[in-house]
């Protein structure tokens, strides 16, 4: 699979997967880490507690995008460009912009307070300071794809994984008190994270000219502002069934989407090492071959989710006995996988800096997106959502490559 996938995208993986056994053992773990937490949590919490455990850690997810989020990709391009140096800079500016998400955590804490909801106000401070944290120091791991150090992510995602698992699934046995579960999720991200953080930040601190700077932070600001359309997009659906139908039903919706979203997190891993790459390719070179590769990986992924439609039954029953409803959703969520190839002209104009398309399709991608989430809660519930958010994922490849091919035209011409 690395060297078809190595052929589609124009990638050398065999460079990431040089030191074969550590990236191999990586995904496994990481996979499995994935699913060992959910297959423990879902067959030993009852619904309501496991739903708003997946709300809380959605909610986080949503707190942190208004803390410069987008210096994550900053870092990566700028470390990709030979400006090594620049971490300590960024991630110095993200945990000023970090009072910003602070902020906005605390006033849903406290909104959930006054409406007599003590644990989800709590759960609400809790993710708060934990999710900023791991996200501030998440950039150690954007230095490292920029440097394209892919042994090492391999070995500290394996035992960042490792250690989310232990923190995670260890205080079921001797409570299933939700609060401690995120407490234990999150807080190994963070703790990992920080750690990571400063054993490898380079020990040179360089300084940067003004323009370099003030290059990647803009590049930082513009991600930000994308990420928080984008993540308010990828999370409303779990917000609208917690808020419209309740959190049994989330739970039901969770587990329908669980394997699905492991198996589009790895074309997100291929996504993360095309980006440096199309940094220091021309506009010519990315546009080439551009059509034939993703029809390629088109086709790749329509084969995909025949499999999985196919052997999807048998593995639910099997781990999700409980969840046998979630077969279908869970099905039907798999339709949106070839709508991964909208990742390569995404990656092009990322790698190019080309904000007024990147924006076009994020804002013009959103809005259509939570309208269609929205109207298919109301009407057919987390049915709805689950077609809705297959619409929206192929609605966003479709602006992806008409904006790229448009902007690339001009761009050669």
């Amino acid at each position: 699979m690395i060297t078809y996938l190595s052929k589609l995208a124009r990638v050398n993986i065999r460079h990431y997967a040089k030191a074969g056994f550590w990236v191999s053992v990586s995904q496994v773990i990481s996979i499995a880490g994935a699913l060992l937490i959910s297959v423990v949590l879902a067959n030993l919490l009852p619904e309501n507690e496991f739903g708003t455990y997946r709300y809380l850690i959605s909610l986080g997810s949503i707190i942190v995008i208004f803390g410069l989020s987008g210096m994550t990709q900053s870092t990566l391009q700028a470390t990709a460009s030979g400006y090594r140096s620049y971490l300590h800079f960024g991630t110095n500016t993200q945990l000023r912009w970090s009072l910003l998400s602070y902020s906005v955590g605390l006033v849903i804490a406290a909104y959930y307070l006054i409406n007599g909801d003590f644990v989800l106000s709590l759960g609400c401070v809790v993710v708060t300071f934990l999710a900023n944290i791991s996200n501030t120091y998440q950039n150690i791991f954007a230095y490292f794809e920029g440097r394209q150090n892919q042994r090492l992510i391999a070995k500290l995602s394996l035992i960042k994984t490792v250690s989310i698992i232990i923190a995670t699934v260890l205080p079921l046995f001797f409570s299933q008190n939700i609060l401690f579960l995120v407490i234990g999720f999150l807080g190994s991200q963070a703790l990992c994270n920080v750690l990571f953080f400063f054993f490898y930040k380079p020990k040179d601190t360089d300084d940067l000219s003004a323009g370099v700077l003030k290059k990647f932070t803009n590049v930082a600001k513009h991600a930000s502002v994308r990420n928080i359309f984008s993540t308010l997009t990828t999370k409303a659906d779990s917000i609208l069934v917690f808020q419209q139908i309740g959190s049994k039903e989330l739970a039901i919706y969770t587990i329908a989407n669980i394997l699905p979203e492991q198996i589009k997190g790895q074309f997100k891993n291929l996504s993360r090492l095309v980006l440096p790459r199309y940094v220091t390719y021309n506009e010519k070179d990315i546009r080439t071959g551009m059509l034939q590769k993703s029809f390629s990986l088109f086709i790749f992924s329509c084969g995909l989710t025949i499999a999985y439609i196919l052997c999807v039954p048998l593995v639910y029953k099997v781990f999700f006995p409980s969840y046998v409803s979630a077969i279908v959703l869970s099905q039907i969520a798999a339709l949106a996988f070839p709508a991964s190839a909208g990742m390569l002209p995404m990656n092009a104009l990322q790698a190019k800096n080309l904000e007024r398309e990147q924006y076009n399709i994020i804002i013009i991608g959103s809005v259509v997106s939570i309208g269609i989430l929205v109207a298919g809660t109301v009407t057919y519930g987390i049915l709805g959502v689950t077609i809705g958010k297959v619409i929206s994922r192929y609605i966003y490849t479709i602006l992806a490559y008409g904006h790229y091919w448009r902007a690339s035209s001009s761009h050669i011409q």
